[in-house]
């Protein structure tokens, strides 16, 4: 299977899309300035139960940033943190990629993400996954990053997860790593050359 390589071009990446369920899930395997979608196990009865996080990746010696909400009696709270051991994250089910992004996108990424926290428990039937898709809307209309439709991106993630459930609830590790198919290839190759890469 293709590799994720850490300095390839996400557009590049774009085009062997496939789960590298044989890469392992360490920093190292992971673009710089990337974002991804990151699953863990919330259910090995129900099919598309997960729990969603949004990760961007910096690099290797520094790690990254989470980005997720959780339930706490009844109401959601945020739990974002930087990490330098996301690959090491309990339960994890995998990573999916979903955008590289210039470094002057990455400074404006956290703003972004969190601009509807200050109404969360307003938000009607909010779960964490719809968390990270209305931030995934939000950078679209930002133009940090692109796909072919939400619906379709979902659907992707949840069969990723769905896929890989039941090894991630044994916790067996290297996790799979995986680029979005939904993903926009001429966005991502503008955004590659922004960066620099």
């Amino acid at each position: 299977m293709a590799q994720h390589e850490g300095h390839a071009s996400l557009a590049g990446q774009i085009q062997a899309s496939r789960p590298h369920t044989g890469a392992k899930s360490s920093l190292s395997n992971l673009t710089p300035n990337s974002l991804y979608i990151l699953l863990t196990v919330e259910s090995l009865d129900e099919r598309d139960k997960f729990h969603w996080a949004i990760y961007l990746h910096l690099d290797e010696s520094i790690g990254g940033d989470k980005y997720h909400i959780r339930n706490l009696g009844g109401h959601w709270i945020t739990d974002h943190s930087r990490t330098r051991s996301i690959a090491k994250t309990n339960f994890l089910v995998g990573l999916v990629c979903i955008a590289s992004v210039s470094q002057k996108d990455v400074e404006q990424i956290e703003s972004i993400i969190t601009a509807e926290e200050g109404v969360l428990n307003q938000t009607p039937g909010l779960t964490c996954r719809m968390y990270c898709l209305r931030a995934c809307e939000r950078l679209a209309k930002g133009a940090m990053i692109a796909y072919t439709s939400l619906s379709s991106l979902e659907r992707e993630i949840l069969d990723f997860g769905n896929l890989h459930n039941a090894d991630a609830e044994q916790n067996l590790h290297p996790r799979p790593i995986m680029v979005s198919r939904m993903v926009v290839p001429d966005r991502a190759s503008s955004q590659s050359q922004a960066a620099g890469k």
